[in-house]
Formats: structure tokens, C-alpha cells, sequence
């Protein structure tokens, strides 16, 4: 089955990915270390919307590093935040390497976030989260509902492995691409429309 993305509102507990699989979208392939590397960002929208062309292809690396449309990369460190819930939603995130946790609001988060770090053993890099619902590897899109529907945060996001990065699509870059290149705003609007599909079909109705 091809899930793209868990968000917080799946209200479904799965459980963590194992080495070299991405449980937001197993049809990215994701090999035995992809994990440890940075996959380009051109490489996973190629792979979400089936541009795999050549000419697809350079389009695409100019969301890359050094290109007209690079995008924003945070370099993050286990148990960091990305965003905590009732931060404004001015971006959403696309996780090229490493594994980020989607958190259910919890008032003792903080305190035990800390606590995990603190009792975090040396060379330590991935552990469990007590109140993650989700677990997002390479190609994961996350953030996305609440920056579309222009709402704050309705849950955290937080880092599960050192040496993860996360790509930020920002609203302000989706204003200047709107202006200045159409076509790779196209493309962007395409990626949020097939993760808000995959979404979608993920929900439980029953």
C-alpha cells in the first residue's frame, strides 16, 4: 500500500521503520543506507510525482543545493524540535535522511523529552519516543495540513536520529516561485496535492 505520509490527524499508532525502509512512502525504495545519506530533494519529488525523464530531471535539481529554486535544509540532532504544537504554520518538511517523530500534544512532552536526553547513553542515536505516533524516514512529507489550511501547529515534530535532515518549503519561497517560475511552483502544488490525497486515503472512516 502506498502511504506518502502519516500525520498526526491518522490517529493510528504504527510501528517504527526499520533500517532502509521509509514508512511515510515505501515506494521511495529506500536502500540499506539510505537513511545515513542525504537524498536530494529533486530525487524524491522525482520519484512522488513519476518524473524520472531526463529533462525531468534538471528541472527538478533546481530545488537542490546551488540551484534556482534551492530550498532550506535544518540540520537536526536527536530528540531536537522542528516545530512544537501552536507555532505558526509557515512551512512544511520533507525529510531527507535520518527519521523525524510526529508527537501527540502532551504537556509533560518537554519533560520528558529532557529526560530522554539526559538518560541517552554515549553514541546513542535513535530511541523511542513515548508518545510518537508516527515515525517519518527519507521522503517523509510532514507539516503540510496545517500549512495548508494557513492554522497552527496541532503537533510536534521532533528529530529520533542525529545527523537527520529536513528540507523546509517555506510560504514565502511558494510566493516568490509563484511569481518568478510558475512551472516549479507547479510542481511544489503537485507534491502538496498528492500528499494531501495519500492522506486522504489513509484515514480511518470505520
Amino acid at each position: 500500500e502506498n502511504q506518502l505520509i502519516y500525520e498526526f490527524e491518522q490517529n493510528n499508532l504504527i510501528e517504527p521503520p526499520k533500517l532502509g525502509t521509509s514508512s511515510s512512502n515505501p515506494d521511495l525504495n529506500c536502500g540499506q543506507h539510505e537513511e545515513e545519506m542525504m537524498i536530494p530533494l529533486s530525487t524524491i519529488f522525482g520519484r512522488i510525482l513519476g518524473m524520472e525523464g531526463i529533462s525531468d530531471k534538471l528541472l527538478l535539481q533546481s530545488f537542490d543545493s546551488g540551484g534556482s529554486a534551492e530550498v532550506d535544509t535544518l540540520d537536526l540532532k536527536y530528540a531536537e524540535s522542528v516545530f512544537t504544537v501552536d507555532q505558526l504554520a509557515d512551512s512544511f518538511f520533507i525529510v531527507l535522511c535520518g527519521s523525524v517523530g510526529i508527537c501527540r500534544a502532551d504537556p509533560q512532552e518537554e519533560h520528558q523529552r529532557r529526560s530522554i536526553i539526559h538518560s541517552r547513553t554515549p553514541g546513542q542515536s535513535e530511541a523511542p519516543f513515548t508518545n510518537v505516533v508516527s515515525y517519518l524516514s527519507v521522503g517523509g512529507i510532514f507539516g503540510f495540513v496545517d500549512f495548508a489550511i494557513q492554522r497552527r501547529r496541532s503537533f510536534n515534530a521532533v528529530c529520533l536520529r542525529d545527523g537527520t535532515v529536513v528540507a523546509k518549503i517555506s510560504r514565502s519561497m511558494l510566493e516568490r516561485l509563484s511569481n518568478d517560475d510558475k512551472v516549479l511552483h507547479q510542481i511544489i502544488e503537485r507534491v502538496l496535492m498528492q500528499a494531501s490525497l495519500m492522506e486522504l486515503a489513509n484515514i480511518d472512516v470505520s
